[in-house]
């Protein structure tokens, strides 16, 4: 009984990790998206100013 409850535990935790690294790929995704939005601004400015 303890060892069931003890895979089960095992069982949520990887779950809510599984979760989390998800999570921060799309993260990792939108910052990588943003980030070529902003460098396209800067060069856009950039050459205004020239």
């Amino acid at each position: 009984m303890l060892a069931a409850a003890a895979d089960k535990r095992a069982g949520a935790t990887y779950n809510d990790a599984d979760a989390v690294l998800h999570e921060a790929v799309k993260i990792q995704e939108h910052l990588a998206a943003q980030d070529e939005v902003l460098d396209a601004l800067i060069t856009k400015l950039r050459a205004l100013r020239a």
